[in-house]
């Protein structure tokens, strides 16, 4: 009895040792966006991929930061939805006079946009130039990835991370914690030219 006794004792060390690694690896660090398989340096578009022209609907800051200036343009596609197309788009920037660009310089995404229950995650590394912004610049870029991004029908909301987390606002004025609708916009100055 003693030999079996410890046999089950290596054993159970042994199994409990395979169940806690296994944990290890499987579960993922704590994080707030969806989970997918992206590695940095992928791209939002495959290079092999049919290419196709849509129409975009974008929405820039006007120029005096007081709402938002409309802008449809024609884009290309490589099969992706159209909220990727659209956010590429916009993360190009305005065309000459259309406004102002919505993703100020040296933010960077960290990965794909990610669909969930209608809420598209966007996970920046930074949103510079915004945390020392007067409010008004952050509502309008806010209001610009979400009017833009929700124009997609499939999507309802945009939950704005930053390093994969949750933040309460980024510069002050607009609270971030929570995935942002047009509705949260509403009173505060739509875009002009429907």
């Amino acid at each position: 009895m003693t030999g079996q006794s410890g046999e089950l004792k290596v054993i159970g060390r042994r199994t409990l040792f395979v169940i806690a690694l296994a944990a290890v690896l499987l579960i993922p660090a704590c994080t707030f966006l969806p989970q997918k398989s992206w590695k940095p340096g992928m791209a939002l578009i495959e290079p092999t991929d049919p290419v196709t022209k849509v129409k975009v609907v974008l929405h820039f800051p006007a120029s005096d930061w007081k709402n938002l200036v409309r802008e449809e343009r024609d884009a290309v596609s490589r099969g992706e939805a159209s909220y990727l197309t659209a956010f590429r788009e916009l993360a190009r920037g305005p065309s000459a006079g259309q406004g102002l660009p919505s993703i100020p310089a040296g933010t960077v995404l960290l990965s794909d946009p990610v669909l969930s229950g209608g809420v598209l995650y966007l996970n920046f590394s930074k949103i510079s130039d915004i945390r020392s912004a007067p409010g008004p610049v952050e509502r309008l870029v806010l209001q610009s990835l979400v009017y833009t991004l929700t124009e997609a029908k499939e999507v309802t909301a945009v939950q704005v991370l930053v390093d994969g987390q949750k933040l309460k606002t980024l510069a002050g004025s607009v609270n971030v914690s929570n995935p942002l609708k047009r509705q949260n916009f509403a009173q505060q100055g739509g875009p002009v030219g429907k």
